[in-house]
C-alpha cells in the first residue's frame, strides 16, 4: 500500500513536471555511496535528525550542533548523462543508489520555523533573526546605541546559555521600552514580512531545493501523513 502511495505521487511529480512550469533553485542532493543512498534534505521536516545522523557517521561522532555545511564533500556535482528512465546521472552515485526526501506542509513548515525561533538556539545559529530584530523601529532614534548594546549583551548571553555556563531563565536586564528585546525573537508577522523578499530554503518550496524534476528521487515521503515512512 506505501510503495503504491509513493508511485501515485511521483507519476503526480512527472505530470507537473511535464507542463515546464517547476522553477529550480538551490542543487541539494548528498550521496553516501557505502549505504547506496541520496538524500535531499527539505528544512523542516525532519532534515536535522537526518542531517546529524550522516554526520555523525560519515564526518565526527563527537560534534554536537552538526550544520549541513559539514557534508558537502558529499553533494552530487559532476554529472554524466542520464540513468535509464531520464534521472540525471552523478559520478559519486553508484548504480542502484536510493534518492529520497521528507517533505511537510508548507504552512507548517514556516510555523515551525517561528515556533523554533523563539530562543536562543535558532537566534544563535541563524543571522537571519538577528537581522530582522534589528532592523526594528526605535521609538527614539538617540537610544539606538544603547538599545544595540543591550541587544548584544543579550546575545552573548544567549551563546553562554548554549555552552550551558549560565541559567536560561536569567537573561541579562534590559530596557522596558527596548524593542530589539521586546520581544527578543521574531515575531510572525517580521517572518512573513521577510519571506517576501528573501530566498532562504526553511520556506522555500521542496522543488526549488531537491530538483525534482530531474533528480527523479525514488522515494519522496510525507511528514503528517507517513510517520512510518520517514526512516526508510
Amino acid at each position: 500500500m506505501l510503495e503504491e502511495r509513493f508511485k501515485r505521487r511521483n507519476q503526480q511529480i512527472e505530470k507537473v513536471c511535464s507542463n515546464n512550469k517547476v522553477k529550480h533553485g538551490v542543487h541539494m542532493l548528498f550521496n553516501f555511496r557505502p549505504l547506496k543512498i541520496s538524500w535531499c534534505p527539505s528544512f523542516k521536516a525532519g532534515s536535522t535528525t537526518w542531517k546529524h545522523y550522516f554526520v555523525h557517521k560519515f564526518v565526527d561522532p563527537t560534534i554536537q550542533l552538526p550544520t549541513l555545511n559539514l557534508l558537502n564533500k558529499f553533494k552530487t556535482v559532476h554529472t554524466y548523462g542520464t540513468w535509464e528512465g531520464g534521472a540525471t546521472r552523478y559520478s559519486s552515485e553508484a548504480k542502484g543508489t536510493l534518492r529520497y526526501t521528507i517533505v511537510r506542509h508548507p504552512i507548517v513548515r514556516i510555523i515551525s520555523f517561528w515556533k523554533n525561533a523563539q530562543g536562543c538556539r535558532e537566534m544563535i545559529a541563524s543571522s537571519l533573526h538577528k537581522e530582522i530584530i534589528l532592523k526594528r523601529t526605535l521609538p527614539l532614534p538617540n537610544n539606538k546605541a544603547s538599545f544595540t548594546a543591550e541587544f548584544r549583551e543579550y546575545y552573548e548571553w544567549c551563546k553562554m546559555v548554549l555552552q550551558h555556563e549560565v541559567d536560561e531563565n536569567s537573561p541579562p536586564a534590559s530596557s522596558p521600552d527596548n524593542p530589539y528585546l521586546n520581544p527578543p525573537s521574531i515575531t510572525f508577522s517580521e517572518l512573513v514580512d521577510k519571506m517576501r523578499t528573501t530566498y532562504n530554503g526553511h520556506w522555500s518550496p521542496v522543488s526549488e531545493w531537491c530538483e525534482l524534476c530531474t533528480n527523479k528521487l525514488d522515494y519522496v515521503s510525507k511528514l503528517e501523513g507517513e510517520p512510518g515512512s520517514c526512516g526508510i
